[in-house]
């Protein structure tokens, strides 16, 4: 299948780094660079790195439902969530984002 995405074209190849070992992704590079070495053709290996996973902390109740409109606050130092605010795990990101900015 690589040969043919190759041959019609294909220029890069990504590698998703946020599944599979290290051992796996070698090994997927290097059969990409053989099949573009036998078809003579310069293929780019893209490494697709996971940046930072931003999880939700937990909600007093278990769980809520938020409806299109409703106003939610990511709040670092929550401990325990309800329907107008959480907690997060990536505690950096208010200072990584201004106020009021929408995360989707």
């Amino acid at each position: 299948m690589l040969a043919r995405l190759i041959t019609a074209g294909v220029n890069v190849v990504r590698l998703n780094f946020s599944h599979g070992t290290a051992e796996e992704h070698i090994t997927r590079a290097n059969i990409v660079r053989s099949i573009a070495t036998k078809l003579n053709r310069p293929i780019g290996v893209l490494c697709d790195l996971q940046g930072p996973k931003i999880r939700s902390g937990q909600f007093a109740v278990g769980k809520i439902t938020l409806k299109i409109g409703d106003l939610f606050m990511l709040n670092a130092n929550c401990a325990l969530g309800d329907q107008d605010h959480v907690g997060l795990d990536y505690k950096e990101l208010p200072s990584e984002v201004e106020g009021g900015t929408v995360l989707c």
